[in-house]
């Protein structure tokens, strides 16, 4: 039996927006374009009855659900066209029990705490300092789960661990994660963290560089590089942004580690020791309002020359790409491009590692066979006992498996 309007505003008590709200545009805002949609309702809850009063009132009225932990999926997973955005931004409380101040804990924390953190851990959470400490999604102890029905459930290694198992890589098929408890270890320590920004002359010797820092990296540092159709102050050009990770408390073993990339002339934005939260956090303003995609396969090596082809097609490509379609088929080109010379360079019969990343997500029309690989058919079957309908399918949908 259908919930009204009318039953489920007087049920939830929260925060209902409509188009004509005054907080709307500030509810749909994105980091990028391409993420935002147009949803006809947005809900903030404050508890898990909230959250399940919304998902059995879209779910029994046929209206889609997109989640907002951060909103920030390249993918658009937490936006809606003319359905419910369930947003969790204002369920956001963080505390750890320890025995004191400093010491490693369990760390309880809700659906909208900092910047995309359940998205980013749900989809594996791969961070700065994995090398050290492996996944985020590794340190899970459990897991409070809106289902499709509205149950709320508990999954754990002793309760329900099918969908804890399921969670952890793909949890944003099988329900509303509410809340999280995880194992932390301490940082009483100030870390290393760099941004700095790099210009098209310097792009080859970049790339170069990297490759002979990445033949003595260990599992305390990390280095990633973002190319953008930017120059490193924001106007029009090409730059690259490289981002340097040290976790130590030592800057000058940090410099001595990262000394080949840091050699080359270079715009710093951030360089020093810094708190690990500060790290952590990289502001909106970091990131120029514009189109974003991934392909997140992980590739098995890299060199400038399977990638130069690629960034000739990117500088005047994606200033034209001036709707959705155009700006897939042109990423999906480059990624085409740099799959092919890579293949080509190194004589690989599959250009991939072995694995896929789905939290940095890929381009619209990726199966989810393809990003789970040979654990997709057990996901079937956890989708088939805990969402059959398939009413959660805004990323990576998985296909329940036909009983």
């Amino acid at each position: 039996m259908a919930i009204t309007f009318e039953e489920f505003r007087t049920a939830f008590q929260r925060n209902i927006t409509t188009p004509q709200g005054h907080d709307y545009a500030r509810l749909v805002h994105r980091w990028s374009p391409n993420e935002e949609g147009k949803p006809l309702l947005v809900v903030e809850p404050l508890l898990e009855k909230d959250v399940s009063w919304a998902i059995r009132y879209a779910n029994l009225n046929n209206v889609e659900v997109a989640v907002v932990a951060g909103g920030h999926s390249f993918m658009g997973a937490s936006s809606s066209n003319g359905g419910m955005q369930i947003d969790l931004r204002c369920v956001k409380q963080v505390y750890v029990e320890n025995e004191r101040f400093g010491a490693d804990g369990i760390l309880s924390v809700q659906g909208g705490a900092s910047i995309g953190f359940f998205g980013w851990l749900l989809g594996g959470g791969a961070g700065w300092a994995m090398g050290k400490y492996g996944y985020a999604v590794d340190s899970a102890l459990s897991a409070r789960v809106a289902l499709a029905s509205g149950e709320v459930v508990t999954a754990s290694l002793d309760e329900n661990p099918n969908l804890f198992w399921a969670l952890r890589g793909a949890g944003y098929n099988f329900g509303v994660v509410t809340s999280l408890k995880l194992r932390v270890e301490a940082c009483p320590h100030r870390i290393f963290f760099a941004l700095l920004a790099y210009q098209t002359s310097e792009f080859e010797a970049l790339i170069a560089a990297s490759a002979e820092y990445a033949k003595t990296q260990g599992g305390e540092d990390s280095l990633g590089i973002i190319y953008g159709t930017q120059d490193a102050f924001g106007g029009p050009g090409e730059s690259m942004l490289l981002i340097l990770y040290y976790h130590g408390h030592d800057e000058a073993e940090a410099r001595r580690r990262f000394k080949p990339v840091m050699d080359i002339p270079h715009m710093p934005l951030r360089c020093g020791m810094e708190w690990l939260t500060a790290a952590c956090d990289l502001v909106e303003s970091t990131i120029p309002y514009t189109r974003r995609y991934a392909d997140s396969t992980a590739m098995a090596d890299m060199s400038f020359d399977a990638l130069k082809p690629a960034l000739r097609k990117c500088a005047p490509g994606t200033d034209k790409a001036e709707d959705e379609d155009e700006a897939i088929r042109l990423c999906k080109d480059i990624i085409s491009e740099i799959h092919g010379k890579q293949e080509q360079i190194l004589g690989l019969r599959d250009h991939r590692w072995g694995s896929v990343y789905p939290n940095g997500a890929l381009l619209p029309g990726t199966e989810a066979s393809y990003v789970f690989g040979d654990r997709y058919p057990r996901l079937q079957e956890v989708k088939a006992k805990y969402d059959p309908g398939n009413f959660f399918h805004k990323k990576h949908p998985i296909e329940p498996l036909k009983r």
